[in-house]
């Protein structure tokens, strides 16, 4: 098979594979389960087939580092929702029944209170099970018995970030600020945390971890019974779903149905803050301070409607732009449009209006202000793709439509990505935005912006101080 098909194939399976598992079925008349799950005693389980990380079978594989919930079903096919349990799997062996010796059924199932109640066990529950068939052992943890990151680690949930700039590759310290990643990218959270505490003389560290945002609600839920946990930011993929899990939300969070900030205050409460559109409406006014300008009545035109599009239309509305959002998905435009109609009880001519991607070129060519807040031009496999056009098929192709929308652009356009790659590394956006003399912002004065606002705010120190402090560390001058 030559290299070409072998990788359609791969890419194939890949496509074709399940979901992670989410959940561990029991009967729900298995008196004898029922109690062992209740009292915390019951470690692990055996399931028929393949059940692995690597697993074809369509009701998915357990994955180590991730979080499932055990459910008792009844024998019309419900569950019993008062028996549900959240754990944590901690690892899978997938092998032949008969290669599984019964010391290690033994401490991969349950706590005994002596070998021979392990042995009854294991006979009484797969006596069916047949010795060259293959099953896989599940291992897990309850999450009552997760108190702090530290256990996160240990079980996969987190992982420390390797890419991040300065970020340190422990949480030794009394306190920690805990920023959640849903991928490794070259983030500059850890080195502007970090220099600001040492600057203020604060005693805590900020560490960059990465995670599932799948999981979020049940890594909050640790972190908040974790004393030295004080906070930290929510990036991309968990800015729409923390929100949800918070104690309470900080002034239009609620609106904007995102946040980027989670800070535990004395009480040990979880409050939700979003400062991702003033971060970028500060870096914008600068921009435009320059030539004696201001946001107020500017065209923009956004590409994306994800989570930090929300914050940043917001801020955008608040300084008096008129917004055109443009989104692959519309029903996410739309539905973004809808909350910021609603939210400001806009007028029919003052409404902001939306469309698919087909819609760019026309509106790009009548914009004063861009920006990209879609995925495109991020690290992966969006990476060469620049925003103006669709990230479809052949990347030439994707090239050659995004030329044709510059060749279109008021030379007074200003591009901006929020999108920030690698120090001296553009997207592709920007770069094309350069090489046409075209005035443009990337992602880090918003990167530097967002964070001395909420720096400032939950340690109620000078915005200007913390400003100037973090400007200082990214070298940014306008």
């Amino acid at each position: 098979m030559d290299d070409q098909n072998v990788k359609i194939e791969k890419n194939e399976r890949q496509a074709q594979s399940p979901r992670p598992a989410t959940w561990l079925g029991f009967d729900a008349n298995d008196v004898e389960n029922v109690t062992l799950v209740k009292k915390g005693r019951l470690w692990g389980t055996l399931r028929r087939g393949d059940r692995s990380v690597d697993t074809e079978d369509p009701k998915g594989g357990y994955i180590p580092g991730r979080f499932v919930k055990i459910k008792f079903q009844r024998e019309d096919s419900s569950f019993d929702d008062s028996l549900e349990r959240i754990v944590v799997i901690t690892g899978s062996i997938t092998k032949k029944f008969s290669e599984f010796s019964r010391e290690e059924l033994r401490s991969l199932l349950m706590e005994c209170e002596s070998g021979e109640e392990c042995f009854d066990y294991i006979r009484s529950k797969y006596s069916d099970f047949k010795a060259d068939e293959i099953v896989t052992a599940v291992k897990f943890e309850y999450i009552e018995d997760l108190k702090n990151a530290e256990d996160l680690l240990r079980t996969g949930i987190f992982n420390i970030a390797k890419s991040p700039m300065e970020n340190p590759q422990d949480i030794n310290a009394d306190k920690y600020t805990l920023p959640l990643l849903a991928k490794d990218y070259p983030a500059r959270t850890a080195r502007l945390w970090n220099s600001a505490y040492k600057h203020f003389g604060i005693d805590t560290k900020n560490v960059m971890m990465i995670a599932n945002p799948d999981d979020v609600e049940y890594i909050l839920k640790v972190l908040k019974i974790d004393d030295k946990y004080q906070g930290g930011g929510c990036g991309v993929g968990f800015k729409e779903k923390a929100f949800r899990f918070v104690d309470e939300l900080d002034n239009k969070v609620a609106a904007i149905k995102s946040l980027n900030y989670v800070k535990k205050n004395a009480e040990g409460k979880l409050i939700g803050y979003n400062t991702d559109g003033e971060g970028y409406v500060k870096g914008l006014e600068k921009l435009l301070e320059k030539n004696g300008d201001v946001i107020r009545g500017k065209r923009v035109l956004m590409i994306g409607a994800g989570g930090t599009a929300n914050a940043i239309a917001f801020a955008l509305i608040d300084k008096g732009a008129n917004i055109f959002i443009a989104n692959r998905t519309i029903a996410n435009a739309e539905e973004l449009v809808k909350d910021i109609n609603s939210f400001y009880s806009l007028q029919e001519s003052e409404r902001v209006a939306f469309g698919g991607e087909d819609t760019i070129a026309f509106k790009a060519a009548r914009a004063d202000i861009i920006v990209n807040v879609s995925r495109k031009g991020e690290i992966g496999e969006m990476q060469n793709y620049c925003a103006l056009a669709k990230a479809e098929g052949d990347i030439t192709k994707n090239i050659s439509e995004s030329e044709k929308v510059f060749n279109a652009l008021s030379r007074d356009c200003i591009i901006t990505d929020v999108i920030l790659r690698k120090e001296g590394e553009d997207t592709p956006l920007i770069h094309m935005a350069k090489e046409r003399g075209l005035k443009t912002q990337n992602g880090l004065p918003m990167v530097v912006y967002q964070a001395a606002i909420i720096f400032s705010k939950i340690y109620s120190l000078p915005l200007d101080e913390v400003t100037k402090v973090m400007e200082e560390v990214e070298n940014l001058d306008f």
